[in-house]
Parts: C-alpha cells; structure tokens; sequence
C-alpha cells in the first residue's frame, strides 16, 4: 500500500512539473494586445454577443476558427444542454499511528449546443502581434424570437396535418368497420 502511494504522488509530480514546463514554454500575448471587447464583450438587451479567438499557421484557419468559436459561444448563451459526472474516490489503509490515505477526484462536464443563428454577423476582427485573431459576433434577439415563432407556426401546421391524417384514418376504419348494406 505505502508502495503504491509512494509511486502514485511520483506521477503526480512529474506530471505537475510537465504542466509547468508546458505551460511556460508556451509564449503568451500581451495583455495590451488583447481588444477590451474580448475580455468584456458589449452586453444590449438587442443583441447577444460571443468572442473567440484561435491562433493557427495561416491566418486564414485562425480568422475561421476565432469566427466560429465566438458563434459557438454565443449559441451556448442561447441554448446549451450540460452534462456533467463528479467521481471521488477515497481509500485509507494501515493501522494505528501507520495509515494513509488516498484521495482523488475528477469532475467531466460536457456542454452541446444546437440553433440555427441566421442573421449572426461578425462585428469586429482583431489580430495580435504573434497571430492571434480575436473575433466579435452579434446575433440580434429579433432574430431569435423570429426563429422561434417560425418553429413554433411550422410545429403547429404539422401538428394539424398530422390530426387530419387521423381524422381520415379513422374514417377509413369506421368504413371498413361498417360497412354500407347491399341494395
């Protein structure tokens, strides 16, 4: 037991001081270079707003993912299905003065997002010295409650359709049931 623990806090380090190299290795921007309307997107009771940003070898794959990652983060403020799982796991063994124990836990959550942004226009793009593009979306709430209301007319028009398929079939079935008398 005291083995294995010894072995287990061996991988955490080393995989704590990878994270730091990794992470320092990384270059970062300067803040002075990142827009203030990334950090605090503008708020309006018109609109939504998303920001993204992405740094890539071509300017082009990053101005498209800095894009798509700000329609992503404004469908999320629309419409967003969260999953999430807390695992937690404790173990102590030993006895008297000689135990130990081992504590570990991990939190996975998973978010999905799926609506239609028609009229989603990019306002603002900024790129930062080392190739960063940063994007600004808008998405008008007009537009969403249109959206909706087309939804809304489209379910109910099939909701009818669907009620006069039964009507018809049941008037079939009641035909088929009684028959008219033979002259």
């Amino acid at each position: 037991m005291r083995y294995a623990y010894r072995v287990l806090c061996a991988v955490l380090l080393a995989g704590s001081a990878f994270g730091f190299m990794s992470c320092a290795s990384s270059p970062r921007v300067a803040n002075s270079q990142i827009p203030d309307w990334y950090l605090n997107p503008p708020v309006a009771k018109s609109a939504f707003y998303g920001t993204g940003s992405a740094k890539q070898s071509s300017l082009e794959l990053s101005r498209s993912l800095a894009i798509a990652s700000a329609r992503s983060e404004l469908a999320q403020q629309v419409s967003v299905l969260v999953k999430s799982g807390i695992t937690r796991y404790l173990q102590q063994g030993g006895s008297g003065d000689n135990q130990q124990a081992l504590n570990f836990g991990d939190a996975v959550t998973r978010q999905v997002s799926q609506v239609a942004l028609s009229g989603c226009k990019v306002e603002k793009l900024s790129v930062a010295d080392d190739g960063t593009v940063y994007a600004l979306v808008t998405y008008p709430v007009a537009n969403m409650n249109d959206n909706a209301k087309e939804a809304f007319v489209r379910n109910n028009a099939s909701a009818f359709a669907q009620f006069q398929s039964d009507q018809a079939l049941k008037a079939l079935d009641e035909e088929l049931q009684n028959p008219p008398p033979n002259k």
